[in-house]
């Protein structure tokens, strides 16, 4: 239990130390709900999926499978998303069972992650501004500590190589040039933030946490920092309880998105930026949009299975199924269906 005071200061700064399970720096997180759930029961949420993710496929992977049971349906949640086959007259074959151990360490390695203690969760852009910093001098999205002279500075995004500054791919800037807000007096400030579009949910940065020595010298360390935009998931469940059920035990995946479930995705471009991201496909619908949602990712998981192992809504939508094991999931009916 921490003192009364903090929580008078914790109110008036962008920065405060974790109230819950929350191990990252929370930035411009102060006061941010999701209809009413704060970010540490999300962040707890969120963990809780990862570590159930590994639970239920180690229920099936060296153990007899029966129709209609919950391993039938956990086995039938990998098939979807990871692509393996299910015998269930034999069991799994051991190419099967290597791409289950393979998933598995992959939900590790992210608990693993989200323990850290230097890694940086922000919320809404709060707090951000873009400028000159440091060595930047092309103009770089940043937060300033307050009090202080240091600065958290994002540089590059999943599937970007790290070096030069860069912005969120999804805002209106000019990404290739690295040239900052746009220009066009027709877009709204608030279009131009980080958290602008109103249809980006999170986004995962390599990121620098700029400091200053007593004596004046500047250093960069790097860091992960996940944005995790609240104001757009409206929509979405804020989390989801372990063992929730549906409606006749049938449900439709698309409809269960969760915040939690936006922090495991982003967490599965944070193990590596350069491995992990959003895939496409030819035989995607031309929505100009990569892997997201259950349609998408089984897509991967049927034509391009190794693609279906990097894509990170893949990770996200098998552990929001696991926590709800008595439910038969399954894709949206097409329109007019």
């Amino acid at each position: 239990m921490r003192p009364s005071v903090f929580f008078g200061l914790c109110a008036n700064l962008f920065v405060c130390p974790s109230l819950a399970v929350l191990t990252w720096t929370p930035v411009g997180c102060a006061g941010v709900t999701a209809n009413g759930v704060t970010i540490d029961s999300i962040w707890d949420n969120a963990l809780l999926m990862v570590q159930t993710a590994q639970t239920r496929i180690d229920s099936i992977r060296n153990f007899p499978i029966k129709a209609k049971s919950t391993r039938a349906r956990v086995a039938n949640n990998a098939h979807y998303m990871f692509g393996i086959d299910v015998n269930w007259s034999t069991g799994f074959a051991s190419s099967t069972k290597k791409t289950l151990s393979d998933v598995r360490s992959i939900y590790s390695r992210m608990e693993s992650k989200m323990n850290e203690d230097t890694n940086y969760l922000l919320c809404n852009d709060n707090g951000f501004q873009w400028g000159n910093i440091g060595g930047y001098t092309t103009g770089v999205w940043y937060y300033a500590f307050p009090g202080t002279n240091d600065a958290l500075i994002l540089r590059s995004t999943a599937g970007n190589s790290a070096g030069d500054p860069i912005v969120p791919k999804q805002l209106s800037y000019d990404f290739e040039a690295n040239a900052g807000p746009s220009t066009n007096q027709n877009e709204s400030k608030a279009s131009q933030r980080p958290c602008g579009e109103s249809n980006l949910a999170g986004e995962t940065f390599t990121g620098e946490y700029m400091s200053s020595t007593a004596g004046g010298t500047v250093q960069y360390t790097q860091t992960t920092a996940i944005l995790l935009c609240v104001q757009n998931q409206l929509m979405y469940k804020p989390t989801l309880e372990l063992g929730f059920t549906v409606s006749d035990n049938k449900g439709i995946a698309d409809e269960y998105e969760s915040v939690s479930g936006t922090i495991v995705h982003e967490m599965v471009h944070a193990l590596n930026t350069h491995m992990y991201w959003d895939q496409t496909h030819p035989d995607f619908p031309n929505d100009g949009l990569p892997g997201y949602g259950f349609d998408k990712c089984m897509i991967l998981a049927t034509k391009s299975p190794q693609q279906a192992l990097v894509n990170p809504d893949n990770y996200r939508i098998f552990a929001e199924m696991c926590m709800s094991p008595k439910t038969e999931w399954q894709p949206a009916e097409p329109a007019g269906a």
